[in-house]
This record gives C-alpha cells, sequence and structure tokens, in this order.
C-alpha cells in the first residue's frame, strides 16, 4: 500500500518513497466487502521539519500532515498534503507592495500499479505536485508605468525601466513518473526507485532522481506499557540531476545534488515515532538536520 508520509524514514526536494507491503487482511476484513477489492485508508502526521529530498519545505519548522489512499493487490491511488513555507514576504522593490506571501499548502495527487515477481514487489507510479496558493502570473512583479521620482530612484539602481517585468513567477506546480520496487533480503528489505519530471519545480526542465533505501526490523517486537512496540531502522540515498534547465550548475536551486537519510522507527500503541538524520551533498546552503515525526495510519 502505497504511503505518502515522505518525512518519515526518508526525510522538493528528499528520496521518493517506497511502496510499503499492504497488512495482511484479517478474517473480518476477508468478509467485509472492498470497493473494487481494495481497501481505503487514511494517515496523519506532526513533523519538526517537512524535508523532501533532503531540504527543508517548511522553512525549517514544524509541519502537519495526512492523507487518503485507495489500494488493492495490484493498483493504488490517493492524495496527500502538507503545511509547507515557500517564498515569504514576497514584494515588489519599487513599490514596496507585498505580492504575495508564498506557499503555505501542498497537495499530492498519485496512482500506481504494483505487479510482483516472485519476491520482487514493483511500483509504477504517477504524481501530480499542487501548490494552490502559490504565486502565479498574474503575479509577476512589474515596474509601474508611471512612477514617482523616488520611485524612479530605485529603478535606476536596479537597472530597469516603466513597464519591465522584474519577476516573472515560473510554475511551481509540476508531475513526475516513477519506476521502482523492493525486495526481501533476510530480514531487511532492499527498495529502488528511477523518478522522472519532464518539468521539474519551478520549470527548472528534465529532472532524473535514482534512489535506494534499506530498512532492517531491530530484533522482535516486545512489551512496553501495556503495548506491543517494536523497532526499525532505515536509510536511504538519492541523486537529483538536473537537464537542460536554466540555471547553471553552482548556482544553488538547480545544482545537482545528493541526500541522506538514516533513522530508527519505533511503533507504540499504533503511533510510530520516527527520529532521523538528514543531509545534502554539495548543495550551497543546505546542511545537514534532524527531524522527528510522530504518524498514524487508519
Amino acid at each position: 500500500m502505497f504511503s505518502k508520509f515522505k518525512s518519515v524514514g526518508l526525510g522538493a526536494l528528499m528520496i521518493a518513497a517506497l511502496p510499503a507491503i499492504a497488512p495482511q487482511a484479517t478474517a473480518q476484513d476477508e468478509a467485509e466487502p472492498h470497493f473494487l477489492g481494495g481497501n481505503f485508508s487514511a494517515n496523519v502526521a506532526i513533523t519538526t521539519d517537512y524535508t523532501f529530498r533532503g531540504i527543508s519545505q517548511s522553512g525549517a519548522d514544524a509541519a502537519i500532515q495526512g492523507g487518503f489512499d485507495w489500494a488493492s493487490d495490484l493498483f493504488y491511488v490517493g492524495t496527500w498534503g502538507s503545511t509547507v513555507d515557500f517564498n515569504d514576504d514576497l514584494t515588489n522593490p519599487i513599490t514596496g507592495e507585498q505580492i504575495s506571501d508564498g506557499s503555505s499548502a501542498e497537495v499530492d495527487f498519485y496512482f500506481g500499479y504494483t505487479p510482483s515477481i516472485g519476491d520482487l514487489a514493483l511500483d509504477f507510479g504517477f504524481t501530480y505536485y499542487l501548490y494552490p496558493d502559490a504565486p502565479q502570473g498574474e503575479d509577476d512583479i512589474v515596474v509601474p508605468g508611471i512612477l514617482t521620482p523616488e520611485q524612479q530612484v530605485l529603478a535606476d539602481a536596479l537597472g530597469v525601466t516603466a513597464g519591465e517585468v522584474i519577476l516573472d513567477f515560473p510554475d511551481q506546480n509540476y508531475v513526475e513518473l516513477k519506476a521502482g520496487g523492493a525486495f526481501p533480503v533476510g530480514p531487511a528489505e532492499v527498495g529502488f526507485n528511477l523518478t522522472y519530471s519532464p518539468d521539474y519545480y519551478f520549470e527548472t526542465g528534465d529532472v532524473l532522481i535514482p534512489s535506494v533505501s534499506f530498512s532492517l526490523p531491530l530484533g522482535g517486537s516486545f512489551e512496553l506499557a501495556g503495548s506491543e512496540t517494536s523497532l526499525a531502522f532505515s536509510t536511504s540515498l538519492g541523486y537529483l540531476a538536473f537537464f537542460d534547465n536554466d540555471i547553471a550548475n553552482g548556482g544553488g536551486f538547480g545544482e545537482d545534488y545528493w541526500d541522506f537519510g538514516i533513522g530508527v522507527t519505533a511503533t507504540w500503541f499504533g503511533i510510530d515515532f520516527d527520529a532521523r538524520f538528514i543531509d545534502t551533498f554539495s548543495l550551497a546552503g543546505n546542511g545537514s538536520t534532524g527531524v522527528f515525526t510522530v504518524s498514524k495510519s487508519f
């Protein structure tokens, strides 16, 4: 069953989530009719920092997340959302007028196909990332047609003229295609993904994102304060490569980079508690961080 808890276990930009193994159906589940042979589920989470592919999406602040899914043995479809904090307090440098206070929400829509070949569980998926309150074309920052003397001084300092567009907002919404899978190695599980976007966030062009992950239960379950408890270790590594974009490598956003995550998840009273160390390599201005997430699936 696909889960969109991107902060749990992996940290736009953390490694794409791998499909989780669907829970075994109980006798009651088997007796109940399910929509098209599948099951509905929901999830909620709160995290100290919503990181995606190693980069904070919430301004290094806490975020609230949640989603709904339907999944069968072969297909899944769902939606997931999170609070974000992008591009705060954008103003027109000539007039001082606030143009936008930035994106505050992300909503993802996804579906996929999950066949199996022996122990190899495959996942072919599509995801659309939507930022409903992101600045749009009508929010472009433009020099007023008529300038006051004070505004003319500012325009001259910036080298712009009346009516000129200072900032043309690119589209923040984008799509991704994914091919991946997971297979057991003893008690552990190894996962892999190859994700492609034909026009990534901020219209930066083609992006290819290979990633791998590894998870391992830490011993068997044990009882803690009257509840069965389990621990699991997981780690992930990904590489984000930009192609034919207009932002030169070495210029911050648009630069190819690695991201890495490692942590432990404890499940107690049906609630997951995840502590994770996340880092990006060779990406200016984005260092390591620690993230703690509490989540629950229903």
